[in-house]
């Protein structure tokens, strides 16, 4: 009689095959002490050559909107579009450019090297969080990606586009946070996040879900509700400032030739009357203030 005969009688299934257990994941070192962790930083380094020969952070089309309402307005209040007619965006549109609105005038490269940096910082979020179930060199490629896309290249060198840096810094934090079970500040990153850009309901509805973020379906249960609040009370607080700032999208904007002549000369003489206010509010150093 044959092994297998004697061991699985007439009739038996054969003995269904054990799964070996996947390996774990050894723990990332400290951050200072994790070699991954640091070339997930240097990934900025290929962004920063491809960059070299462009016009590092000048502004362009409607970043002298914001800029006239910062320099020459006055940032005002933060109930309404800061300078947008369609978007209720106050981190980027208003914050951003209160705080940066004279670095972009008089020293833009200081301005898109903040962004690289940033950049760096929100990669290594990233890796971080992939860390915590990935080995180091497969969550260190998965986070240098977020840095090394063709587009990124506009997100650090356009001050208009901290629209989209902002929403992916704040992001990356909210999923760091939510993955190590941090919820108060998980969605006040959420919340900045949301601040930014819209889009930001994505990583709304996904943060309960991220690996590690609740230890049970209980858990698990209250986080979606805290992020069902953030999600509901920013979206109250959108449509009334919408509506009381007389905020519309730019959707009646055709195709046609015509419309687009008329776009463009809007631009262009907003670009103009940009640069007389900035001149304005800014003026050239005289020799004796060097």
């Amino acid at each position: 009689m044959s092994p297998r005969s004697a061991t699985h009688g007439p009739g038996q299934p054969p003995r269904a095959r054990e799964r070996v257990a996947p390996a774990a994941v050894p723990p990332a070192p400290p951050f200072l002490r994790d070699p991954w962790a640091w070339l997930t930083l240097l990934a900025i380094l290929p962004l920063v050559h491809r960059m070299s020969g462009a016009p590092w952070g000048e502004p362009v089309a409607e970043d002298f909107d914001f800029l006239h309402r910062a320099l020459v307005q006055g940032m005002g209040s933060l109930l309404d579009g800061g300078g947008s007619t369609a978007f209720w965006r106050p981190i980027p549109h208003q914050l951003y450019y209160a705080v940066f609105g004279r670095l972009i005038v008089t020293a833009p490269a200081l301005v898109t090297a903040i962004h690289l940096v940033l950049l760096a910082l929100a990669a290594a979020l990233i890796y971080r969080t992939l860390r915590l179930s990935w080995s180091g060199p497969l969550a260190c490629m998965a986070a240098a990606f977020t840095v090394g896309a063709e587009s990124t290249r506009t997100i650090a060198s356009w001050p208009t586009q901290f629209v989209d840096l902002g929403l992916f810094v704040a992001s990356a934090l909210a999923v760091h946070e939510a993955a190590r079970r941090r919820w108060p500040t998980a969605l006040a990153a959420l919340l900045a996040a949301l601040l930014c850009k819209e889009v930001a309901i994505v990583t709304g509805m996904l943060l309960p879900f991220v690996p590690g973020a609740a230890r049970d379906t209980r858990a698990r249960l209250r986080a979606a509700l805290g992020t069902l609040g953030v999600l509901g009370a920013w979206g109250a607080a959108t449509l009334a400032i919408r509506q009381h700032a007389h905020l519309v999208l730019p959707t009646r904007i055709a195709g046609s030739p015509e419309a687009l002549s008329a776009t463009l000369a809007w631009v262009a003489g907003r670009r103009a009357d940009g640069i007389a206010d900035a001149r304005v509010a800014s003026p050239a150093p005289t020799p004796e203030s060097r």
